[in-house]
């Protein structure tokens, strides 16, 4: 990897920082993917879905807004995103939900699922994912007019079929109608990770804090208990074949995938002060793209913003990267001050999203460095 900057930041860890703006004309939003080995990245910003190729220089945009979730293929060639579409009409522009497919090689883009009624709000589809050899895209679609997932779906390219998480033998809504939020498929395409409200076989779930998970070949579904801490799963994740999952809902929680949920076992779980405002504490970032693993499962990334001194108005966002082998941490603070960009964007003191490449050498997040620069694709070599 070619870098424009290399330094030390923590012991064994060295940070390799990507300006956005040096590739391309704009500086990152936010949402962000990379291929696996990370020599192709995408991410989002105020002119669009950026591209780019670092092994030959080529670069892709598309004009596609309001992103608020991506994922990319092992090749880097198909990218994924979920965000809110618009159209102009006589009487105004129209908003909609839309998970798009964008072909790097094409230049072109594929309608994966949308929602053409207009809803009342400007609520963005949340919640994608794909397989590393694009087959298979999952995402989450919600009804016009709300915020509410209502269901987690799986779209095979091979056969254009669509598989609903909703439809499944097991699953049934509860006192509630039934909601299906952030979902992840696994790089084999063997299995997907979903979170939900819905009665699973019998066993009722509270709302938004049921983990799942859904065999995609036998549409087979049971519940991971250890994984539903928290009031809501927002973060999830599962390794390249689907043995180890890891979620952050409150607390980062890592489990080794058994048969059965009895031969669940977790791996690792974070320090968390959950809901102390009036003591110095750790505090997750509460994005579905803010926790990564690795390839074989055997690392963990997510963002934290740590309160030091018990004041809100001081916070310390740090990016982690876990070694469960080794049980080594490595931490990288992100910015303790708030960022105005040039083009008048403005970044709070916060790292956002979490990716891994190469299997598990480099990390991946989003974080604005340099003051009035923008922020920076800050891979972490680990």
């Amino acid at each position: 990897m070619t870098s424009s900057a290399t330094y030390p930041i923590s012991p064994g860890l060295d940070v390799v920082s990507y300006d956005a703006k040096r590739y391309l004309d704009s500086p990152a939003l936010g949402a962000f993917a990379v291929s696996a080995t990370g020599e192709q990245v995408a991410f989002a910003s105020a002119f669009g879905v950026n591209w780019y190729d670092l092994t030959n220089g080529h670069t892709r945009k598309f004009k596609i807004y309001s992103v608020a979730d991506m994922d990319m293929s092992a090749d880097g060639r198909f990218v994924v995103v979920g965000h809110l579409n618009k159209k102009r009409h006589p009487d105004g522009w129209h908003f909609y939900y839309r998970t798009a497919l964008l072909d790097t090689a094409t230049n072109k883009l594929s309608v994966v699922s949308q929602d053409p009624r207009e809803p009342e709000g400007h609520w963005i589809s949340q919640s994608v994912s794909i397989s590393d050899d694009a087959r298979l895209v999952g995402y989450e679609i919600r009804p016009a007019g709300g915020q509410v997932y209502q269901d987690a779906r799986v779209l095979d390219r091979r056969d254009g079929t669509t598989a609903s998480f909703a439809a499944l033998d097991g699953v049934s809504p509860g006192s509630a109608p039934l909601e299906a939020g952030a979902i992840d498929v696994s790089g084999d395409g063997s299995t997907a990770i979903v979170s939900t409200n819905a009665v699973i076989h019998g066993s009722a779930c509270e709302l938004a804090s049921c983990v799942v998970l859904w065999d995609l070949a036998t549409g087979a579904v049971r519940r991971i208990p250890s994984l539903a801490a928290g009031e809501y799963s927002d973060g999830l994740t599962l390794d390249q074949d689907g043995s180890v999952a890891a979620s952050s809902a409150g607390k980062v929680v890592v489990v080794d995938l058994g048969d059965t949920e009895a031969t669940d076992e977790v791996l690792w779980t974070s320090d968390w002060r959950e809901e102390d405002y009036t003591g110095p504490g750790t505090y997750l970032a509460f994005d579905f793209d803010d926790l990564a693993l690795s390839e074989d499962g055997s690392k963990v990334a997510y963002n934290s913003t740590r309160v030091p001194a018990g004041d809100h108005s001081v916070q310390v966002p740090t990016f982690h990267v876990r070694d469960l082998v080794t049980s080594q941490d490595h931490t990288l603070p992100v910015t303790t001050t708030e960022l105005d960009a040039p083009d008048g964007s403005f970044f709070p003191p916060t790292g956002y999203g979490a990716a891994f490449a190469d299997h598990g050498r480099y990390a991946f997040t989003v974080a604005p460095t340099v003051p009035g620069a923008g922020p920076t694709k800050r891979p972490t070599r680990t």
